[in-house]
């Protein structure tokens, strides 16, 4: 009699004990607006708009919808690519290439912000070719977005 109730008592507290290593779903929607552009950037907004919104869709713990209870707002305000370090001989070795945008986050019930602030993401590389700055920024930028909006939670 006494074993069982000592594996009763042992399986009632592994029930109770359980976790759940799933991350929790985020209530309401999300409605991703375009990335607007104010840059001298040619065409950052579509490399900057697909990896933000990839990244709440592969994500998981965000429902991106039209409708969504929830308005992301994201605004390049500047790029900048300059020199960073040299050659010897003096010719260019790296480049820094610097992302400045601003973000909002608005409930759309009673267009209230949530959160509005302004982001300076900043990369150093051996690569000469804008895209891929930019693509590196964009990473660093969608992390940051979701870091800030998961942090509202």
């Amino acid at each position: 009699m006494g074993r069982y109730r000592i594996l009763g008592i042992i399986s009632l507290f592994n029930i109770s004990c359980s976790l759940s290593f799933t991350g929790g779903n985020i209530k309401g929607s999300i409605d991703i607006f375009p990335v607007q552009n104010e840059s001298d950037a040619y065409g950052i907004e579509g490399i900057l708009g697909s990896e933000i919104y990839n990244s709440f869709k592969n994500d998981g713990r965000f429902k991106i919808s039209e409708n969504g209870d929830y308005t992301l707002k994201v605004v390049v305000k500047g790029f900048k690519k300059e020199p960073f370090f040299y050659e010897k001989t003096g010719e260019v070795k790296g480049y820094k290439f610097t992302l400045l945008s601003d973000i909002s986050f608005i409930r759309k019930s009673d267009t209230l912000k949530l959160l509005e602030r302004s982001l300076r993401e900043e990369i150093v590389s051996e690569t000469n070719e804008d895209i891929e700055g930019i693509k590196k920024l964009a990473v660093k930028l969608k992390d940051d977005i979701i870091k800030i909006i998961l942090e509202l939670w």
